[in-house]
């Protein structure tokens, strides 16, 4: 289980690895930063950023640039990401739309990307998401049922905290949260759901598949543990049972695998 017992728009902040920090009241200052930290990225970077006005973060600095922005401290985090993410993320993304195609539900969902996402005292652009095309009583569709957070294994308690913020702002109605953690310095990547507990509702991995190989060896066999495909729910995604022949939607161990090798070719691992 994942701890709840602080509060997500904080800890979001709380659980950045060793991050660059700076003032950044201007657009000039953090676009200057960026372009100092965007040759030296493993995989993905923060940059942190207070005293910044919430008028600054109405703009768009970068389309692969993710932002995260707390309204009572005025912080801000920047999320750069490279090609392994990139790959990583692009593949996965084809591996669920094509599951929502052979599944018959791809007119059901939406896929929203990276749409930001205000919760209680801060906004969030997620890697991906994912939102039922039926409005449903009771439901705020500005959040997405599932989520993809993409990030590195050496910063994983930022990845959990991301989910827990997911989870937790959204007050369960954001289902499940996809978190893809790559080692920045071996070819290996884990996979994992986090969804709420249904009888503590507190924040749980319920599944973690990991991909290996041997370094340095592109043609090598990958390992796959569990060997097992990763499973959205079909009411997960829906927000209500299965009809047959409507089912869960799968990611392959192939598709898995193939998204795994396109990261670490771009990481030359």
């Amino acid at each position: 289980m994942l701890d709840n017992s602080v509060n997500p728009d904080l800890e979001c902040f709380d659980a950045l690895p060793d991050t660059f920090k700076a003032d950044g009241p201007t657009a000039g200052v953090i676009r200057t930063r960026m372009a100092q930290h965007i040759k030296t990225i493993q995989v993905v970077k923060y940059l942190r950023f207070t005293n910044v006005p919430p008028s600054l973060v109405e703009r768009d600095f970068s389309k692969s640039t993710k932002m995260m922005y707390n309204y009572e401290t005025r912080s801000l985090i920047l999320k750069l990401a490279d090609g392994a993410h990139e790959a990583l993320k692009a593949n996965i993304r084809t591996a669920l739309t094509l599951a929502l195609y052979n599944t018959g539900l791809n007119w059901l969902i939406i896929p929203t990307g990276s749409k930001r996402v205000r919760g209680g005292s801060c906004f969030k652009e997620p890697d991906e998401s994912w939102v039922p095309r039926s409005h449903l009583p009771g439901r705020d569709r500005k959040w997405p049922t599932v989520v993809m957070e993409v990030g590195v294994s050496e910063s994983i308690e930022k990845l959990k905290s991301d989910a827990v913020w997911w989870l937790a702002n959204s007050v369960g109605q954001v289902k499940l949260v996809v978190i893809v953690s790559i080692n920045q310095t071996s070819p290996e990547i884990t996979f994992q759901t986090i969804v709420l507990d249904t009888a503590t509702a507190i924040p749980t991995v319920r599944q973690s598949v990991t991909t290996s190989r041997v370094p340095k060896q592109p043609d090598a066999p990958i390992t796959t543990s569990p060997a097992e495909p990763l499973i959205i729910r079909f009411e997960e995604m829906l927000c209500r049972q299965p009809v047959p022949p409507e089912q869960d939607l799968q990611i392959s161990l192939g598709e898995l695998e193939t998204a795994s090798r396109y990261a670490w070719m771009e990481q030359q691992l």
